[in-house]
């Protein structure tokens, strides 16, 4: 996994006043963590606790997630599906899991977890979202 900083092409760091371009290095871009974590702006990203909304989330996220429409039968998960994506966000609903896509703010129906899990890196979805925030 390329380092989580890294978004866009820019650093994110909370080491930078603002994401940036200038700081990116080759090292960033590499999948071996003991090369990206060796960057001066690297910091140990927050841990989440899985199982519960997860800790990174603004209140507005955490509204979404609470009030998304939510049907067992479409969207609930017997196990966790654990996905790298900045978006994903994998939360307990009753004696279920669910997948949450904060980027169209909605569960996910099972068959689209899968895929999230596993071809997060080139969702469409994702990669305009991302240009939009990096627009504003």
């Amino acid at each position: 996994m390329p380092c989580p900083w890294l978004v866009g092409g820019k650093c994110t760091s909370p080491k930078l006043g603002r994401p940036s371009a200038m700081v990116v290095s080759e090292k960033c871009f590499r999948d071996d963590p003991a090369i990206y974590t060796a960057c001066e702006y690297y910091v140990e990203p927050p841990q989440e606790k899985r199982g519960r909304l997860t800790s990174y989330m603004g209140e507005a996220e955490k509204l979404s997630l609470e009030k998304a429409p939510f049907l067992p039968h479409v969207h609930a998960l017997l196990i966790p599906v654990e996905s790298e994506c900045p978006y994903y966000v994998l939360a307990e609903r009753g004696a279920h899991w669910v997948a949450f896509c904060k980027a169209l703010e909605r569960f996910l129906g099972k068959h689209e977890v899968w895929r999230c899990a596993k071809h997060w890196r080139t969702c469409p979805i994702a990669k305009m979202h991302r240009s939009i925030l990096e627009e504003q």
